[in-house]
């Protein structure tokens, strides 16, 4: 959608359009979206209709359009290898991306940073294995990396069985994983160097039931249901350790622990929209004992030598940047 009339040069502009590192090398006319492309302007193209898609009442995740609009921006791409037409953007890139859709959206911000993870849970598979179970860049991956349940060594694989919490946007997974403690045949525990050994797997999506128990006051729409797997059997190549080196160790993977700094980019966004929302409602609030608008007293007035546009309205900072990219 976004990336199909990106080009090498709007990639590498000062409006810092984040560029990919599939585009670097690529023909500068080429308008097609191989490359997968993601700026800053799709998710800032996207303000209006996250914004007025937030889910409002009961309803326990993000609605269909906004989970297929994230899919056509590319948004779960990002961090996919340059090797497999992926962007592979670096994590410092990723954050910007993932802060302008938290902005817009605290839950479809939240989920597009978690549901991007098959990009570095790829990196710590063997290759041919991950592009067999992410035979599509734009799927959306969740489930939990830490070990909540029980795999029994089965063969040459394990026989996984547990319940999960709170896993956002797992009604609208394409891959879920889960993390488990491992024990031989026998049921008794495995150990690493003293302590519990554990992986995480990639689970059978046919073996995994979905709890509809989200009933939140807020960020409804993270959808963050539990799931579990009962004897779900999962092969030895589809096990994975999140805290070790990867078997594909590509630069947007290599800082262990990447797939979890990113989540930064979440308290800023929210932080900003806030911010700007308060600055909008404030000059219309009745203070007191003075009971003149707040604007009428000049307390909203910076001193500072190069003041910020008052915003006029809950779209002005996704307008300006707008401005700003185009």
């Amino acid at each position: 959608m976004f990336g199909r009339d990106a080009t090498v040069t709007e990639h590498l502009s000062r409006c810092h359009l984040i560029a990919c590192q599939a585009c670097s090398d690529a023909d500068p006319d080429r308008t097609d979206d191989r490359c997968g492309s993601v700026t800053l302007a799709a998710a800032t193209d996207l303000f209006d209709l996250l914004d007025a898609r937030r889910p409002g009442g009961r309803r326990s995740t993000a609605s269909r359009a906004t989970v297929d609009a994230l899919k056509a921006s590319h948004a779960f791409r990002m961090p996919m290898p340059a090797a497999w037409g992926g962007p592979e953007l670096p994590v410092t890139d990723q954050l910007l991306v993932f802060e302008e859709l938290t902005y817009a959206d605290g839950a479809a911000g939240w989920c597009a940073m978690i549901g991007c993870d098959a990009g570095y849970y790829s990196a710590m598979l063997e290759d041919a294995v991950a592009r067999e179970i992410w035979d599509d860049l734009d799927l959306i991956t969740a489930g939990q990396t830490s070990p909540s349940g029980k795999a029994v060594r089965d063969g040459d694989g394990w026989k996984v069985s547990g319940r999960w919490a709170f896993r956002q946007w797992v009604h609208h997974a394409d891959r879920i994983v889960g993390g488990a403690f491992l024990h031989t045949a026998d049921g008794e525990p495995i150990t690493d160097n003293g302590l519990p050994a554990w992986r995480t797997f990639v689970l059978p999506m046919d073996a995994v039931t979905i709890h509809d128990n989200w009933d939140p006051t807020g960020l409804a729409g993270t959808g963050s249901h539990d799931y579990s797997t009962d004897g779900a059997w999962v092969p030895d190549v589809h096990a994975m350790q999140p805290l070790e080196p990867g078997a594909v160790m590509a630069p947007s993977t290599r800082s262990r622990g990447g797939f979890i700094v990113k989540a930064a980019a979440v308290p800023l966004g929210l932080a900003r929209r806030a911010l700007d929302e308060l600055t909008t409602m404030a000059p219309g609030k009745l203070v007191f004992p003075e009971f003149q608008m707040l604007d009428d007293l000049g307390h909203t007035t910076t001193t500072s030598p190069a003041p910020r546009p008052r915003r006029l309205g809950p779209h002005a900072a996704a307008r300006r940047r707008r401005r700003c990219l185009g």
